[in-house]
């Protein structure tokens, strides 16, 4: 296949090279990188990516790079290509051109006129004259617009990736699992910019004054509460943050990301500590009593890299630990050998990814995972990878078609995964506010080596508290967590 790539070369951006790169890399793929003309850019659209460049620094992909950064020189033209993707904006509608969209609308100031309004736009293609969904990415600095843009390109180069993969027949079509309604294009203007260099400004000095300023900030707590056979959120899918007891800390540190098990007899709850004075995550335990009092938590896994996300889970009359460990590029499996402090390493079932809240459950004669993928530049909560195995211990290997999912409303896991009234149902994130606002319950329509789909059929967002990210429980105790 000959790919055409029309780009402007006097105003060649980074994530232009990003998706060039990724291109040639596709196997069976050819790409020629065709010079054309892009128009003007809306007023105070450059000026304002230039202040945040000075502002907050890096290699952002909405930066002007110079064309040797490109892997080809561009040319005139492309004479045998069989498919063309115009980064320009043109040709709109035409046989065989692909054009990206950010909420309808084509080009870079589409995208910076949602950021601008502190929100992701709707990503899709317009290809042969047809609509293609990509997705939902989430921002997670939505008050920078260049680190924002970083996260909205990288989706948009690998839904791009994607399509020519299918198209070559590497990967398998599969349909949205749940199309974002689509929203109309907010313009850009230099009123408008000006505005958001503006309070992006004030929040960088407010942010660095409370770090000065020091004193107890808002923080992820762990809460808990007993429930009876129907009570539970995964029952009844009602939530109320007013019914749960929450884990007391010193202000030195938060709980978060609980997962429970019942051993002996007692139930122990495993959580995510994270002591401010180190910045690494620990793995600790703490034990809730017949009395409904929580025990002091005491750390019973570390290790070099941030630990979190303990998921715990029994197979063949052992007990297992999944903890995220993404800054390793690696998701390990631990074997407990003395209930509850003592885990030993037993192996290491996904190699070289950036994964996090790793979840595995068996379904249908498989062993499956699901994780938040993180691509270059992108984040970490808007994209839903799967892998699966015939064992444990794998070897797992790779959906071709990861991400299965970019949607920040219901990508990034948030619990283990459970059965209602037969169907297949999985916690996830709603990052649509920023990093876990709130959750909600997928019912998986889809699960195979080929396709994934789910539906979101109940989202939650805290009354008296700003986030709430984890769901889990086993044997009448329920695990919850907050930011407040």
């Amino acid at each position: 296949m000959h790919i055409c790539l029309r780009i402007d070369p006097g105003r060649l951006l980074r994530w232009h090279v990003w998706l060039a790169q990724e291109l040639r890399a596709i196997e069976g793929a050819r790409l020629h990188i065709v010079a054309d003309s892009a128009p003007p850019w809306p007023l105070g659209m450059a000026a304002l990516l230039a202040l945040e460049q000075v502002l907050h620094g890096g290699a952002h992909g909405c930066n002007i790079v110079a064309p040797d950064a490109l892997p080809a020189p561009p040319v005139a033209e492309c004479a045998h290509g069989d498919m063309t993707i115009s980064l320009t904006g043109k040709g709109l509608g035409g046989d065989g051109i692909v054009v990206p969209l950010f909420d309808r609308g084509a080009g870079e100031a589409a995208a910076l006129g949602a950021v601008l309004e502190g929100r992701a736009p709707v990503l899709e293609v317009l290809a042969d004259g047809r609509i293609r969904p990509i997705g939902l990415p989430a921002m997670e600095e939505p008050d920078v617009a260049l680190k924002a843009l970083d996260s909205v390109m990288a989706r948009m180069v690998e839904g791009i990736v994607r399509m020519v993969r299918e198209r070559l027949g590497q990967i398998s079509p599969c349909p949205a699992a749940e199309p974002v309604p689509p929203r109309p294009a907010a313009a850009v203007s230099g009123l408008r910019a000006g505005r958001f260099a503006a309070a992006s400004l004030a929040g960088k000095i407010a942010k660095r004054i409370r770090r000065l300023a020091g004193g107890r900030q808002k923080t992820w707590m762990t809460g808990w509460r007993r429930i009876g056979p129907g009570q539970g959120v995964h029952d009844t899918f009602a939530f109320d943050e007013g019914a749960y007891a929450i884990l007391p800390d010193d202000g030195k540190r938060f709980y978060a990301d609980p997962f429970v098990c019942r051993r002996g007899g007692r139930h122990f709850v495993f959580v995510e500590e994270y002591p401010y004075a180190t910045g690494k995550g620990v793995i600790s335990v703490f034990e809730i009593g017949e009395d409904g009092q929580a025990s002091r938590p005491r750390v019973v896994l570390e290790e070099d890299v941030h630990l979190s996300y303990p998921h715990i889970f029994s197979h063949e009359g052992q007990l297992w630990m999944i903890p995220e460990s993404e800054a390793g590029r690696q998701v390990a499996l631990y074997r407990c050998v003395d209930f509850p402090g003592h885990w030993e390493r037993e192996a290491v079932l996904v190699d070289d990814v950036a994964a996090s809240d790793a979840t595995v459950f068996h379904h249908e004669g498989l062993w499956w995972m699901m994780a938040s993928l993180r691509p270059p530049f992108g984040s970490s909560w808007d994209g839903l990878g799967i892998f699966m195995s015939e064992s444990l211990h794998g070897p797992w290997r790779a959906q071709a078609g990861n991400p299965v999912l970019v949607d920040a409303r219901a990508a990034r896991p948030a619990g283990a995964l459970f059965h209602h009234h037969g169907a297949l149902y999985r916690p996830a994130q709603d990052c649509t506010g920023g990093y876990g606002a709130g959750l909600c319950l997928c019912r998986i329509g889809r699960l195979d080596a080929e396709c994934f789909l789910q539906k979101i059929e109940r989202n939650f967002r805290p009354r008296l508290k700003s986030g709430f990210h984890t769901l889990n429980a086993a044997d009448g105790i329920e695990v919850v967590d907050f930011f407040g």
